[in-house]
């Protein structure tokens, strides 16, 4: 009886796991009338092979919404849009196809251009990190 107890309630434990939502990081660049046009320095994110994650560019306050754009090393990012912003949901995050600097920019009701940027790049899951330091000391030994 102990034994078909434990088995229901880890049963219903799996169960409840799977109902859970697991949140994808978010990166967003803002851009505003009542900030500098332009900020020298770029915003550093650092993302796991595979991972999900999120990237957005949003028009805020001041911004022309019809000059908003994302864009990735120099091409335009096709993400889905709302009224005020462009985002890319990559659900398999891979380097060489998602690493690089991303850049929002549009132009004020005044006609003043404003941008922002982000380096993206990606660090070695925990467990890959771990088998190359291992790898690596290894060689060492045989040397």
């Amino acid at each position: 009886m102990i034994h078909h107890s434990r088995h229901k309630r880890e049963k219903a434990a799996a169960v409840a796991a799977e109902k859970y939502i697991s949140l994808a990081p978010s990166y967003e660049l803002v851009l505003s009338h009542d900030e500098p046009p332009h900020i020298d320095s770029t915003l550093a994110v650092t993302v796991e092979e595979g991972q999900t994650v999120r990237l957005k560019c949003t028009a805020g306050e001041g911004i022309d919404v019809e000059t908003l754009k994302f864009e990735r090393e120099l091409e335009e990012v096709h993400g889905k849009r709302s009224p005020r912003s462009v985002s890319q949901h990559i659900f398999n995050f891979d380097d060489a196809t998602h690493s690089g600097l991303y850049e929002c920019f549009a132009r004020t009701s005044d006609g003043e251009e404003h941008s922002r940027k982000m380096r993206v790049s990606t660090k070695m899951r925990s467990w890959l990190r771990w088998a190359a330091l291992r790898a690596l000391a290894r060689e060492g030994l045989h040397e």
